[in-house]
């Protein structure tokens, strides 16, 4: 057993024990291929996992669950991959090194709104929820927009019991990068 294995079941056991659950890391591996070959595959086998790690998180924290990353024990790339998704979806990333006898917690990374965004935030920026026509105006002109802002979370998009989306306001990070951003 490597030391980024141990690290792995060591906080794979301690979330277990707090009545978390753990799913592992896909691992990628080399199928017999020319290196060109193999590393384009490689990038584009890391993406996917970035994709599907931020699909997951996001989908299972919108179902209530709390979500977090352990990118301890893993090809460098993995390491990175994972992490990042964590910062992205705003999840605890937890780590173990090798000197360090007890689990860390990074702290969040943070977005920064840009183009379309910021008119999303400047419009939402009175704090007033906007729903009605408003809404479906604001979903309709910028729904990628509303879609990354809500993904960060500055923005929050309310749903009724069967996921239908029918108001949004700005939350407090928001307003603080808006006003962050327009001085």
């Amino acid at each position: 057993m490597e030391k980024g294995e141990l690290h792995l079941i060591t906080v794979g056991n301690s979330l277990i024990s707090n009545y978390q659950k753990v799913v592992d890391d896909p691992k990628i591996k080399r199928a017999g291929m020319g290196d060109e070959i193999a590393a384009d595959e490689f990038t584009k086998g890391i993406t996917n996992i970035l994709d599907r790690f931020i699909y997951i998180a996001s989908t299972k924290k919108r179902d209530g669950y709390k979500v977090i990353f352990n990118p301890t024990g893993g090809f460098k790339a993995h390491v990175i991959t994972s992490a990042l998704a964590g910062f992205l979806t705003g999840c605890e990333v937890y780590y173990i090194h090798e000197e360090f006898k007890d689990i860390i917690i990074f702290l969040p990374l943070f977005y920064l709104p840009r183009g379309d965004e910021l008119k999303v935030l400047e419009i939402l920026s009175d704090k007033k929820p906007k729903s009605s026509k408003e809404f479906e105006e604001l979903i309709n002109k910028y729904t990628d927009e509303i879609d990354r802002l809500e993904h960060y979370g500055l923005v929050k998009v309310e749903r009724d019991e069967f996921g239908k989306a029918y108001r949004i306001k700005i939350t407090n990070k928001g307003v603080w990068a808006y006003r962050y951003l327009r001085e």
